[in-house]
C-alpha cells in the first residue's frame, strides 16, 4: 500500500462500491480516479435525472478524501448519493440477465455414474433430462432500525435457482461470476425454449431473506448490543423518574394518595416500559434493488 493510501481509511463498503462498478459496466457511465480513494462519475443523459440533473458526480469512499475535495459525497450506504444510485440502477431495470452458463461437463448418459454401491441390486442405465435452469443473485438495501439508530447496508445474496428455491453451491456461484465477467447484461429476456419458469419474485425474495440476514449477522448482533445498552438506560431513567413520583411526592410538588391515582401512575410506569423495549427491538426492512439473472444448464439422472 503506498504512503498515501495508507493515510486514507476506505469508508464505503463492499456492497455500494461493487453496486457502482456494475452500473458503470451496466449504464456505459465512466468512474475516473482523481485520487486516493477520490472518483468523479460522468453519467449518461438518459440517468441524469435520477442524479438532480448532474452530468458529474464527485464521490470519495474515505473521509480524508472527502476533506480534500469538499464538493465530493460520501460513498456510504444511507448517503443521498447512494439513494441516488439505486434509483438510476431502478430506472435501468430490477433484473439484469447475463445469459447462459456454459455446461461445465458433456450431458451424456454414460456420464450420469451412479458414485455409490448398490447392495441386492442393480443400476441400470440412467434417464437422463437436461434443462436450463434460471439463477440468481438478489442485491438489496437493508435498513436496520433500533431505538433512535437507523442504518442501511447494500448487501448481496447468495446464489439460488430460480425454479426451485434451492441455494447453490460455490462452485456454480464461481461459475457464473466467470460467465459474467466482461459482460454488462441487460434486461432480462424472454424465456428462452427449455428454461424452467423462475418462481415469482415475492417468493422468491422471502427465500432469500434467511441468507441475506445471515450475510448481515455481525452487524445485527452489533446493533442488537448497542440497542440493549441505550434501552437498559431508557429503563432506569424512566423507572427513577416514575420512582420519585411514588416515593418522594414532595419532590415532585404534589402528592399521589392510595387508591386509583396510584395504580393509574403504574399503569403508566409499565406502559412507557413496553413502549420503549418495542422501540428497541431490531427492525430489519429489506428493499430489493436488481435481481442478477443466469440460466445454468443441469442434467438430472434417474
Amino acid at each position: 500500500m503506498t504512503p498515501d493510501l495508507a493515510e486514507h481509511e476506505p469508508l464505503a463498503d463492499a456492497g455500494v462500491r461493487a453496486l457502482i462498478e456494475r452500473y458503470v459496466a451496466l449504464a456505459g457511465a465512466v468512474l475516473r480516479e482523481l485520487g486516493p480513494h477520490r472518483y468523479e462519475l460522468r453519467v449518461p443523459e438518459p440517468d441524469r435525472a435520477a442524479f438532480a440533473g448532474r452530468e458529474a458526480v464527485r464521490i470519495a469512499f474515505s473521509v480524508e478524501a472527502l476533506q480534500e475535495d469538499p464538493d465530493a459525497e460520501m460513498a456510504v450506504a444511507g448517503s443521498a448519493f447512494v439513494g441516488q444510485l439505486v434509483a438510476a440502477v431502478r430506472r435501468r431495470g430490477a433484473r439484469q440477465a447475463f445469459g447462459p452458463v456454459p455446461a461445465s461437463v458433456p450431458a451424456a448418459a454414460a456420464d450420469a455414474r451412479l458414485p455409490v454401491p448398490v447392495a441386492n441390486g442393480e443400476a441400470g442405465v440412467p434417464e437422463t433430462r437436461v434443462a436450463r435452469h434460471p439463477v440468481g443473485r438478489l442485491t438489496a438495501r437493508v435498513t436496520v432500525r433500533a431505538g433512535a439508530a437507523l442504518e442501511e447496508h447494500l448487501v448481496d445474496s447468495g446464489l439460488f435457482d430460480l425454479a426451485t428455491g434451492a441455494a447453490l453451491p460455490a462452485d456454480v456461484a464461481s461459475a457464473c461470476a466467470a460467465a459474467g465477467e466482461g459482460a454488462t447484461g441487460g434486461a432480462a429476456p424472454h424465456q428462452a425454449p427449455g428454461t424452467l419458469p423462475s418462481r415469482p419474485v415475492g417468493e422468491l425474495v422471502r427465500l432469500m431473506l434467511g441468507d441475506l440476514e445471515g450475510r448481515l449477522a455481525p452487524e445485527l448482533e452489533r446493533a442488537r448490543a448497542q440497542a440493549e445498552l441505550a434501552l437498559a438506560h431508557e429503563l432506569a431513567r424512566i423507572d427513577r423518574y416514575y420512582t420519585a413520583m411514588l416515593d418522594d411526592p414532595a419532590g415532585r410538588g404534589s402528592e399521589i394518595p392510595d387508591g386509583d391515582a396510584r395504580r393509574a401512575v403504574e399503569a403508566e410506569h409499565q406502559r412507557r416500559r413496553q413502549e420503549e423495549i418495542g422501540r428497541h427491538d431490531v427492525r430489519a426492512a429489506v428493499h430489493p434493488v436488481q435481481l442478477a439473472e443466469w440460466a445454468v444448464p443441469m442434467q438430472r439422472a434417474e
